[in-house]
């Protein structure tokens, strides 16, 4: 599912500064009480824990520094809980423009930070302060930082590691442990322009290289279970210093429940998935509510897995849209869980619908078993199909790209939008002097530019987005990727960093990936299917993990005076050698490459596929090759299609 949660504001942060009728606000009163000029401050909040925001929030009200407005960003509870429990508590300073509360699924670390202000214009904004949840602050905490910053280049951010005493309570009694340093900082400040930058890396992780001195990443881009790291390479960045340094405060902290059981079911799923900083949904932890006959619970759906809160059941998650979860429980069958509307619990759904109308006849009723089994099965293998492309260079072949692949079964399919690119780091790669990016052209003479001049970027990104809806946002994803040459600044290229990206992402989702092109169609005979062949891949010969692939060449998809139909084409040349692409076991990856230089774990191996069984259509060969080249008509492109597409 990808939807965020926000609440509906009666005013936006900032209206209150021209209202004539309308109470004092914060920021009118601190303005009247002092004339010396004020930061605009934005507090950051991340809040998993109810009493903690019951606690947090009056102590940001009662600031006598009121030129800031409080952001945060609920995890760890469902939406439902969100919109009648925590909402109606603090309407009042909602309406205020104090506040603005949000409810998000739960991510990284890092995306969770980024979630108190997504989607919030941050010009108004000077400063932005990241507290830790268990920050008990002073009622001058914000007048401080307003007072220590003013010190400090505008540019400069800071962070909060000094002294700190951990409140504790054991045997009902609560007491104050010694001063000690704590581990990681109690707050970060940052600039409006250090947040954007914190904001552009969780989109485009390349950009994190360039925070540092050498401009290499050490950790890859995974800071996901450590946002401290992040924010402190940020401070450094930018340029700051310790509070704590320029003038000394003991700080108090609540000492930390643990947010997760010990017996947690989902940690490696939450490892793996969490590792990275994402704001795709597919990685984020999802919380709903289950209604059984015999069991009312909340439900964590993590990935493709899932388990109970109450108790360690775990399940595996075939399906979840906003009205419908099916699961495949770990210790029993599958169940069907429906949702009336799109708020409230998901109700057990198949178990009454059976014995309505199996009841008086147990024959109809294992008859009515089987078919909901039936109904219910997962795919024995999943794979998917992952593209970097230019979308402008196949504006007009995106819906029948992805509609193929659903067709022939994909469970997911995968688009890294590059556009903007200018060209290749690769030494082997035509567009290295990107030339032929600037001028709109594709390595083969097509002028896709010159005949989509009329499209804007933004017009294109739409379309992008359109048919993700439509298809299902948990089957079509479509991710930005827009690294940049180290050296020039530029957007390039980066195919393998992205299918090293695509790894990381889904390899606990998905068994397979072809990695294609967008001018290329998988193809298998007609009769069976890419999954069946999968399956009995795995099933005869499970020590293979890359299925390498022929091309059967068509002729390219545009002409000179705009797109052709290539649904039509059957005709192609004979097959000939170089340019295979890949099916690839994820889970055997060790090092990924365009063609050839895939590296996969010892003791697995390659083969290559009968290009009759299974290969790949590749629509590149150009209106010269096609007339002096002999022609064939050996197999049928789409034949093999026989899946309905449900559309959203």
């Amino acid at each position: 599912m990808n939807k965020s949660h926000h609440c509906l504001l009666s005013r936006m942060p900032g209206e209150f500064l021209e209202g004539g009728e309308d109470l004092p606000s914060m920021q009118n009163a601190s303005r009247l009480d002092d004339a010396e000029p004020k930061k605009f401050i934005a507090v950051c909040l991340v809040v998993r824990r109810l009493e903690n925001l019951d606690r947090l929030l009056p102590l940001f009200m009662v600031q006598p520094y009121g030129n800031c407005h409080v952001f945060v960003a609920v995890k760890g509870m469902t939406e439902d809980n969100f919109t009648s429990l925590v909402l109606p508590r603090y309407e009042y300073w909602i309406r205020q423009g104090c506040v603005t509360l949000r409810h998000y699924p739960g991510k990284n670390q890092v995306s969770d930070l980024i979630d108190t202000v997504r989607g919030v214009e941050l010009s108004p904004y000077d400063l932005f302060v990241f507290p830790r949840e268990e920050l008990l602050c002073s009622s001058g905490f914000l007048e401080r930082i307003n007072r220590l910053h003013a010190r400090l280049s505008p540019h400069h951010c800071s962070y909060e590691q000094g002294e700190c005493r951990m409140l504790t309570t054991r045997n009902g009694v609560q007491y104050a442990e010694p001063p000690a340093k704590p581990a990681n900082p109690l707050f970060y400040t940052l600039t409006r322009e250090a947040a954007e930058s914190l904001m552009e890396c969780e989109r485009n992780p390349a950009q994190l290289a360039g925070l540092y001195p050498d401009r290499r990443d050490p950790k890859h881009g995974a800071y996901g279970h450590d946002a401290d790291s992040l924010m402190m390479q940020m401070v450094s960045y930018y340029g700051g210093e310790n509070l704590s340094s320029m003038e000394q405060e003991t700080s108090f902290l609540l000492c930390p429940s643990p947010a997760v059981s010990l017996n947690n079911p989902l940690v490696e799923m939450e490892e793996s998935l969490h590792e990275a900083m994402t704001d795709d949904p597919v990685s984020a932890e999802y919380l709903v509510e289950l209604e059984h006959p015999y069991w009312t619970d909340c439900f964590r759906i993590l990935g493709i897995n899932g388990c109970r809160v109450k108790l360690p059941e775990k399940a595996t998650v075939l399906r979840f849209t906003e009205r419908e979860l099916v699961l495949q429980w770990e210790r029993w069958g599958r169940e069907q869980f429906i949702r009336d509307k799109e708020e409230g619990p998901y109700r057990l759904y198949h178990t009454a619908v059976l014995r309505r109308k199996g009841a008086d006849n147990p024959g109809r009723r294992q008859e009515s078993l089987d078919l909901v089994e039936m109904a219910l099965a997962a795919p024995p293998v999943r794979w998917g199909v992952c593209a970097v492309a230019l979308p402008r260079e196949s504006y007009y072949w995106l819906r029948d790209w992805i509609e193929f692949h659903l067709r022939a079964g994909a469970f997911r399919v995968v688009i890294y939008d590059n556009t903007g690119s200018t060209g290749s780091r690769r030494v082997d790669s035509v567009f290295r002097a990107g030339r032929l990016q600037r001028s709109g052209t594709s390595k083969r003479g097509e002028e896709y530019g010159r005949l989509t001049a009329h499209l804007s970027d933004e017009d294109i990104k739409s379309k992008l987005d359109g048919l993700s809806a439509r298809y299902g946002r948990e089957r079509v994803r479509i991710v930005p990727w827009q690294p940049r040459d180290p050296e020039t600044g530029q957007i390039i290229h980066g195919q393998v960093e992205a299918y090293e990206d695509f790894i990381r992402r889904w390899e606990k989702e998905l068994d397979w990936c072809a990695f294609l092109d967008m001018d290329e169609y998988l193809y298998c005979r007609s009769g069976t299917s890419v999954g069946t062949i999968l399956e009995q891949v795995e099933a005869k010969t499970p020590d293979v993990s890359r299925i390498m692939l022929k091309a059967w060449k068509f002729r390219q998809r545009w002409s000179k005076d705009g797109p052709r139909d290539i649904r039509r084409d059957m005709a192609h040349l004979p097959m000939s050698d170089g340019g295979e692409k890949n099916l690839v076991r994820l889970c055997d990856i060790k090092a990924a490459d365009i063609h050839w230089y895939w590296k996969m774990k010892r003791g697995t191996r390659c083969v290559i596929a009968d290009p009759e069984g299974l290969a790949f259509c590749h629509y590149n060969a150009s209106d010269k090759e096609m007339e002096n080249g002999p022609l064939h008509t050996l197999i049928r492109p789409r034949d093999f299609l026989t899946a309905g597409i449900e559309h959203r």
